[in-house]
This record gives C-alpha cells, sequence and structure tokens, in this order.
C-alpha cells in the first residue's frame, strides 16, 4: 500500500502546490518500507533467540510442530506465486524504483518461505532438533535487515541529491558539445532529484551572438537533454 501510494502520489502533477513536482514521494515511500521490513525483522530475531535461550536452559521446552500437508501445499503455493511476481517486477525493475522495492520483497518472501519449509520439517520430523526452525528464521531475517538496510541507504543518498556517475556526466557533456558548433559547455552538474536526475549546466556562447539566438540554442539543448530516460523534467519552465 505504502508503494503503491508514493508511486501515484509522485507521477500526480500540481505545479501550483509543488512547482518542482513529487518526484522524491517515491524513495520516502522506499524508506518507509525498509524501515518496516527491517523492525519486523529485528523482531523476529528477537523472538527467535528468546525461544533458543528459554529452550537450551529448559525454561520452556518447544513443543513439536504441527506441519501437516496442507500447511506444506500453502507454503509451496506461495513460493511458486511469490516466484512468479519476482521474475515479472525483476523484468521492469530498472525502470521504476517501485518495482524495484517489491522485486526485492518477493525475492525475500521465496528464500524466507524455502528456509522455513526446510526448517520446519526438520523440526517437524526430529523434535530433537527444535532449534532449527528459530536458527532458520534469525539467519532469514538478518539477511532480510542488511537487505532492506541497503536499500534505504540508496534511496536516502537519492533524496539528499548525491551526484551522478561519471558516465552519465560525462554523456552529459558529449551530447552538450555535439549541439551546436559555437556552444561550449562549462560546469555540469547532475545529481538525483528523487529516482532521476537533475541535470545544472552552465554553457558559453559567443559575447556577439543575440541573445534571442542564444536563448533558442540553450533551450533545445536542454529539451535534448529532458528528453534522456534518467532525467527529470524541469516543469518551472
Amino acid at each position: 500500500m505504502i508503494v503503491v501510494w508514493a508511486e501515484r502520489s509522485s507521477s500526480s502533477r500540481n505545479p501550483i502546490l509543488y512547482p518542482a513536482g513529487k518526484a522524491r514521494l517515491e524513495p520516502v515511500g522506499i524508506i518507509l518500507c525498509a524501515a518496516l521490513m527491517g523492525m519486523a525483522a529485528l523482531q523476529l530475531i528477537l523472538e527467535s533467540v528468546t525461544q533458543l535461550i528459554e529452550g537450551f536452559n529448559n525454561i520452556e521446552h518447544p513443543s513439536a510442530l504441527i506441519f501437516d500437508m496442507s500447511t506444506i501445499a500453502m507454503l509451496i503455493g506461495t513460493i511458486v506465486a511469490k516466484i512468479a511476481l519476482w521474475i515479472l517486477c525483476s523484468r521492469y525493475a530498472d525502470k521504476s524504483g517501485t518495482l524495484m522495492t517489491l522485486a526485492v520483497d518477493h525475492r525475500n518472501d521465496v528464500l524466507s518461505n524455502i528456509v522455513a519449509v526446510a526448517t520446519a520439517m526438520i523440526a517437524h520430523q526430529w523434535e530433537s532438533m527444535w532449534y532449527a526452525d528459530p536458527i532458520g528464521a534469525i539467519i532469514m531475517s538478518v539477511y532480510i535487515a542488511v537487505n532492506w538496510f541497503g536499500i534505504g541507504r540508496e534511496q536516502i543518498d537519492q533524496l539528499v541529491g548525491r551526484s551522478a556517475d561519471q558516465t552519465f556526466i560525462k554523456e552529459i557533456h558529449e551530447l552538450a558539445a555535439k549541439h551546436h558548433p559555437l556552444l561550449m559547455p562549462d560546469i555540469i552538474r547532475a545529481y538525483h532529484f528523487g529516482a532521476r536526475f537533475l541535470v545544472e549546466l552552465e554553457v558559453v556562447l559567443p559575447a556577439e551572438m543575440r541573445v534571442k539566438e542564444a536563448h533558442d540554442i540553450a533551450l533545445e539543448l536542454q529539451q535534448l537533454i529532458e528528453q534522456l530516460e534518467d532525467v527529470e523534467v524541469n516543469n518551472t519552465n
């Protein structure tokens, strides 16, 4: 629900209230998801560690897991469905931060359900190995927490305006240099404005050139750069 809200809200336009757009809502939604998933993983780690301590100290020995065919079928059905969703979202993950987040979530669900089936079956078959279930939960929870931490950190970088890599800046420079024989690119800044980049470009044109002609050349270059897939369109012009 969070990522759907963020995706729809970030794409909506209201030039009066939000003259620069709401593109940064998408990483905000992803950060919220990362925080929630991280907290859920930490809570599961806490419960699993508590279960291990109580079990090994004979404070409260865990009862045998009830693991029948209907439970196995439900988990396997979930794994199959999540694999299909993972493949679908991964196909378009490079075009949307929301789809990337959903792809990661589905992948984590696939892995956690596989581990859940394996460890629960072990604990069900051999009661003396009751600890397999909480240990499996800890392993997957640590993996999920670390994974979401990395995603959250990446999205924070986008929010605070991390610079684009030099390959992208070089692409902008070459595009500007080839745009007009009398135009020379001077200073280029490209940094995250949400999932896409905001590009600031200072160019040099001959001093004797008329203002209208210089304006038209610069505007054409701006429109050319804004056609790039990773560039945020300037709605204020």
